[in-house]
């Protein structure tokens, strides 16, 4: 079957198709093309993306495994959070125009396409909170600087195809030890997840869980960010003049732990019980006050009075 056979059977998205297959935020009432928040057209053999301009409210579009070509009606979906475009026959990107106006846009699935030049993609430059790109599978991953020069035109992505980016692909000259390199396990992310048929408000949960995931890796395995945590804390301590009781507690960690251990090894359970009088040295040796102690007393006085008596 040549390529003009195969084109009879695409078929043009219509208005009754999104209605069909579209999600309210709310269920229970009937659909209409302006509060849709969610549709997920798959494997549809679908040709274009017409209709979709009256999707005012639309957050989470999945129109993966399809034909299209041209994603122009797109524009006016300024509420999308999430795209996935994936395995089309997209060869140009729409402009910076276009993109500007995806202000709540941070996860886009554009692998297995055919953009083959940066200049295919440059408008992707326009979308301010995108997080987390594929393009890969396309014949612009193949490139040796492909990386280098994506990561380097979207200030705000953290995230390409299947690895968080590294400090070093920002940083040129950036010498780091193999734990930091770029594109390792440590850095790995699944931006693409497997559908799994999810209603709205999963499917938003997810998008959340991958930038959640993103923002621990980067927490972990980059150096600036590690730097800059340590900075502010100390900065936060020093203003606080809290430096040296921090250090105190834990030069002397080790000598508490045998305390936690066997105050917490008692019976620390709470239940419907009134609060037991608990008699507790506080402060001054040779005094006794009653305490209406919470389930959590007994551990906490024994290790607050080992601090302050030895």
């Amino acid at each position: 079957m040549d390529i003009l056979e195969a084109q009879q059977f695409l078929v043009s998205c219509t208005a009754s198709l999104i209605l069909h297959h579209g999600l309210l935020e709310h269920e229970g009432k009937k659909a209409t093309l302006q509060e849709i928040v969610m549709v997920r057209l798959g494997s549809f053999m679908l040709k274009n993306v017409a209709n979709f301009e009256s999707c005012l409210s639309l957050r989470i579009c999945i129109l993966a495994d399809n034909f299209i070509t041209n994603i122009a009606a797109l524009s006016e979906c300024a509420h999308l959070v999430k795209l996935d475009l994936s395995g089309n026959q997209i060869t140009q990107l729409p402009d910076v125009d276009f993109w500007k106006r995806f202000k709540k846009l941070q996860l886009l699935n554009l692998h297995d396409n055919n953009m083959s030049t940066r200049q295919h993609v440059i408008g992707l430059s326009g979308c301010p909170n995108l997080y987390a790109l594929t393009l890969n599978d396309t014949p612009l991953s193949l490139r040796g600087s492909y990386r280098h020069c994506i990561v380097n035109s979207l200030w705000s992505l953290k995230a390409l195809d299947k690895y968080v980016i590294a400090d070093e692909e920002i940083i040129e000259g950036f010498t780091l030890t193999p734990k930091f390199k770029k594109m390792t396990p440590n850095l790995a992310v699944d931006l693409h997840p497997a559908s799994k048929m999810e209603p709205f408000k999963i499917e938003m949960k997810l998008v959340v869980k991958i930038i959640s995931k993103i923002n621990q890796i980067q927490a972990m395995y980059s150096p600036t960010l590690v730097i800059q945590k340590w900075i502010r804390g100390h900065l936060t301590r020093k203003t606080l003049n809290i430096t040296s009781t921090i250090w105190h507690w834990r030069v002397r960690k080790r000598q508490l732990s045998p305390i936690i251990s066997e105050a917490t090894s008692e019976d620390t359970s709470y239940s419907d019980k009134q609060p037991a009088l608990l008699t507790v040295p506080v402060v001054d040796k040779h005094k006794h006050v009653s305490y209406k102690a919470c389930w959590f007393d007994n551990w906490y006085f024994k290790i607050m009075n080992y601090v302050i008596y030895t």
